[in-house]
């Protein structure tokens, strides 16, 4: 780490004061908003990889110039004048877009730098999307589908079922804040006890997929004072949603048997995704399962529990839930429909003690009241008739041919070894140190072959480039072998070009 009173090498001013003309240009850009108390120095010392000393010193430049106030107990906040002036001047009069000036009511003619909180963020660039991966030859994600695995029929069936009869007075209703009762019925007597998870009705919510779950999880249990521990690399948008909440965040290193807590770092919540590692896609082992309750219990905190891909196994039967060991009560579970089945359903729930669901039941009311009646209602049916259960040893059947074939082209075609993943929806493949990831994705891109750079679920300042994640739930099984042929003398290509 530089020394806070030199400039590192290449440069000719201190690192503080770099660090002061990059939150000053910040301030007066407006992407801290006057209202709120801009990010902690902990957490400007780890986006910008430097000392937390270096950062209190630029900081308290500025508090004594000041752009920013000092409020005991809060916070440094954007002081207004500094807000008001706006950037400096460039030395150009900004000029209309090509549509020339605004038309009267223009949106435009708000002030929205100055009126919007924005939900910015250090990851907020790394956020994956894919919107064309259909029009691509070999879309290698994870997390999509292949339309051809749905079960188009049997869903047209439970949706038909919803509209009958007395079904439909649930399905069409405002359900307020409460859940369909079939679609509960259903998971806490069926798919929860599989699991080896006992819960009343009263300790499950339904909600709109995981990342509901989660944002109502965070304004429930999260503010400036609370920390929150998760796995790195780990799920983004779990990241953006909590630090959205002014959680302080501790990231855990993740190696071939899962996340490794560092206990001797205090942290209120643990969010971990112990089935399928997000997105590793390692399983966190049972000794480690079984430190995680007991420090739980020791240390008094709470674990979020993302059962990720869990029922997805190829190799063995799936590991029992931590919630299935938890005698404590300290295991939030969150549980989706959305990754067998399609995203596009948007169905999760969450398992937990009647305190925290009554209190996410008031918060979803208020934000969303319910999820769809007409969805809940058609997969309780989904569920009652046997066609989950159907569509679920079809769909592992498929990707577990996918998951062989991928395993099987690598083990031919790919320069050097990949480990083989016993279950889920992707591959995790490392390269050798130095090696570009990113470049390779993409330049694989221009060929047809859409992966993910590993660099984008790493949560921490200069993440390693060496990995990226291939996944098979999306990809036809036909273009499996053309597609890793492509990228194995693509890969080739690179390692060789690496100095």
């Amino acid at each position: 780490m530089p020394d806070p009173e030199n400039a590192p090498a290449g440069t000719s001013r201190p690192l503080h004061q770099q660090v002061r003309e990059t939150v000053e240009t910040a301030l007066r850009e407006g992407a801290y908003p006057p209202r709120r108390p801009i990010p902690s120095s902990r957490f400007l010392a780890q986006s910008m990889g430097v000392s937390r000393g270096t950062v209190l010193t630029a900081l308290n430049s500025l508090v004594a110039e000041g752009l920013l106030i000092s409020r005991p107990r809060s916070g440094l906040y954007p002081s207004p004048t500094v807000a008001a002036a706006g950037p400096p001047p460039s030395g150009e009069a900004s000029s209309p877009g090509p549509g020339g000036p605004p038309a009267d009511g223009d949106e435009s003619a708000v002030d929205w730098q100055g009126v919007l909180l924005r939900a910015g963020d250090p990851w907020q660039s790394k956020s994956v999307s894919d919107p064309d991966y259909l029009s691509a030859p070999y879309p290698f994600l994870s997390g999509q589908v292949n339309p051809a695995t749905f079960p188009t029929r049997a869903w047209i069936r439970a949706l038909t079922r919803a509209f009958d009869g007395p079904h439909a007075g649930y399905t069409l209703r405002d359900a307020v804040d409460t859940d369909d009762p079939l679609l509960v019925k259903a998971v806490t007597t069926f798919l929860l006890p599989l699991k080896g998870i006992h819960a009343s009705p009263e300790q499950v919510i339904v909600t709109s997929g995981t990342q509901q779950a989660l944002a109502l999880l965070a304004d429930a249990l999260l503010d400036g004072t609370r920390t929150v521990a998760m796995e790195d690399p780990g799920y983004l948008d779990a990241a953006r949603i909590f630090h959205g909440r002014r959680a302080r965040l501790e990231f855990f290193d993740v190696d071939e048997r899962g996340v490794r807590p560092d206990y001797s770092r205090p942290f209120d919540l643990l969010y971990v995704t112990p089935s399928h590692q997000h997105p590793t896609n390692v399983t966190l082992s049972p000794d480690r399962r079984a430190e995680i309750l007991g420090q739980a219990a020791e240390r008094d905190f709470l674990v979020i529990e993302d059962d990720y891909d869990s029922e997805i196994r190829y190799v063995g039967a799936p590991t029992p839930p931590l919630r299935a060991a938890d005698d404590s009560g300290r295991v939030i579970y969150l549980g989706t429909f959305s990754k067998f089945l399609t995203p596009a359903l948007r169905l999760g729930f969450v398992v937990a003690a009647e305190p925290l669901i009554a209190e996410l039941r008031e918060r979803r009311y208020l934000a969303t009241k319910h999820p769809s009646g007409v969805d809940q209602r058609a997969l309780g049916h989904f569920i009652e008739s046997g066609s989950y259960q159907t569509a679920l040893r079809w769909r592992r059947k498929e990707l577990q041919r996918n998951w062989a074939g991928i395993g099987e082209a690598l083990a031919e075609h790919f320069p050097w070894q990949v480990p083989t993943p016993p279950g889920g929806l992707n591959y995790w493949i490392t390269g050798p140190a130095g090696f570009d990831a990113t470049a390779l994705a993409a330049g694989a891109r221009e060929h047809g072959v859409i992966i993910t750079p590993g660099e984008r679920y790493h949560l921490r300042p200069e993440p390693p480039r060496n990995s990226f994640r291939l996944g098979f739930s999306a990809i036809p099984h036909a273009r499996i072998l053309p597609g890793i042929r492509v990228l194995s003398r693509l890969a080739e290509e690179a390692a060789a070009a690496q100095p």
